[in-house]
């Protein structure tokens, strides 16, 4: 039985909500895989179909969702999900949809780590198609980097003006769309990953242990020197054990800035180092959890810290960082 037919069976006779989610989901990063955990938990009663870049991954990941391949936002993928089917399943489904929400998370962008992609512009592509399939949607809890082009500062504008509803995660995000033009109202929202329960404290005596999460960016050599001088400090320490945690495993493998920044150690904290698997949020968040203290650049990394009143040392290379924890 196809997906929309079982979701609209269910609709009819059990009167369950249907929420539709679009979002960077299925990409292995678990910070955006904690934000739509967060979704479900402040509609629990709601069935979820998730339109995901993997969606064998996040129906693995999230079960109980339906997920969907990510809505075409170009010709050849537009041509290729409408002889496929997936199209038309896809619309079936958000048309029996009661709300379609388009985040969370810093989803637009335009620079820094877009890797010569555009996203304002996919997204904009894929509000027209919502626009044009008389579908409503919303914009909830997303975060509004700061857009260098002025063609996306325009879409920007046009996908608010689009939207039924809009929300935010940080003020920071708010003040910047009301810059742009935008005079609808904007709620601001906490991230939903905040939602997820903390995990009970596992006690780890005669250790020390340091979290260490780091994401590639143009000034990363800065960033390593940053957080050596921090664990100079800890280095005299006999029971010190650097945990290296990669919060993401996609195309912005953070694996790969970790074993750089290892190699840049002196050889004694060399030997602290272990490079830990997180495959899942929950598992990120119960590692973090029972840290000591967490060095970090991740957004939700430094959320989950926050969450589980471990000591951090945040490196505010963005300025979603600081405005995210604040709110």
């Amino acid at each position: 039985m196809h997906s929309w037919i079982r979701i609209a069976l269910i609709q009819k006779y059990f009167h369950i909500m249907l929420i539709s989610v679009l979002g960077s989901y299925g990409a292995g990063n678990l910070g955006d895989e904690a934000i739509l955990l967060g979704i479900r938990k402040r509609f629990p009663d709601a069935k979820f179909v998730v339109f995901s870049h993997n969606p064998k991954q996040s129906s693995k990941l999230h079960p109980g969702i339906t997920a969907r391949p990510l809505l075409p936002a170009g010709i050849r993928s537009y041509l290729t999900q409408f002889l496929n089917g997936n199209l038309r399943t896809s619309l079936a489904l958000l048309k029996k949809s009661d709300r379609i929400l388009i985040g969370g998370g810093g989803i637009f962008y335009d620079s820094l780590f877009s890797h010569g992609r555009n996203p304002i512009k996919v997204w904009h592509a894929r509000v027209r198609l919502l626009k044009f399939m008389k579908f409503p949607f919303e914009l909830y809890c997303v975060g509004i980097s700061k857009l260098e082009k002025n063609a996306s500062q325009l879409r920007m504008k046009l996908i608010c003006e689009l939207a039924e509803k809009i929300s935010v995660r940080d003020q920071l995000s708010k003040q910047y769309l009301q810059t742009l033009g935008v005079k609808d109202t904007i709620e601001v929202l906490a991230d939903p990953a905040y939602e997820l329960q903390p995990p009970l404290k596992n006690a780890h005596e005669g250790t020390f242990q340091v979290g260490i999460s780091l994401r590639a960016w143009p000034k990363i050599h800065q960033t390593f020197q940053q957080v050596r001088e921090e664990l100079q400090q800890l280095a005299e320490q006999p029971d010190l054990q650097i945990l290296l945690i990669p919060m993401s495993l996609g195309r912005d493998d953070d694996r790969k800035v970790l074993r750089k920044f290892q190699k840049s150690l002196p050889p004694k904290l060399q030997a602290c180092c272990t490079m830990l698997a997180c495959s899942t949020p929950e598992q990120a968040l119960e590692i973090i959890g029972n840290m000591d203290l967490l060095i970090g650049m991740r957004l939700h990394a430094l959320l989950f810290a926050k969450l589980t009143q471990v000591p951090s040392f945040p490196i505010y290379y963005d300025e979603k960082v600081q405005a995210v924890l604040n709110t």
